[in-house]
């Protein structure tokens, strides 16, 4: 990746301009973290929903299952700009129907703007668990 120029120009008393120019390497970011608990009935905050957080995401898939492989909810929601996860799950079924609290399986897939997969072999996706907490 080639480095950006990055310029400042200052106008002087005097009417003279004094321009000073950098170049600048941005290196690539690239994650995803995903939460272990949420709970849904919070007060406030980000532990209200399980959302990944993440950026410069290019595809992405989240499926939420319950422990007998019962699909729950899914979602494929990025922010174009930054690439980042825009839902989170809320504790219920797709239709809106709350689900106990417990343990429930989620499966991602997601594809960086590199190319890479955030799974590690050859699946591109990696399972994990989280707990709902009520």
């Amino acid at each position: 990746q080639s480095p950006y120029e990055i310029c400042l120009t200052m106008e002087a008393l005097n009417n003279c301009d004094v321009k000073v120019c950098t170049l600048l390497n941005v290196s690539f970011f690239k994650g995803l973290f995903v939460p272990n608990a949420f709970t849904p009935e919070a007060n406030s905050g980000i532990v209200r929903e399980f959302k990944p957080t993440g950026k410069s995401l290019t595809s992405y898939s989240l499926e939420i299952y319950d422990t007998w492989g019962n699909m729950l909810w899914r979602t494929n929601e990025i922010d174009q700009e930054d690439g980042s996860p825009l839902v989170g799950w809320k504790g219920s079924k797709q239709d809106g129907t709350p689900v106990p609290q417990g343990v429930y399986i989620w499966k991602i897939e997601a594809q960086f703007a590199d190319g890479t997969y955030w799974s590690d072999g050859e699946d591109k996706m990696k399972v994990g668990s989280v707990t709902l907490i009520r």
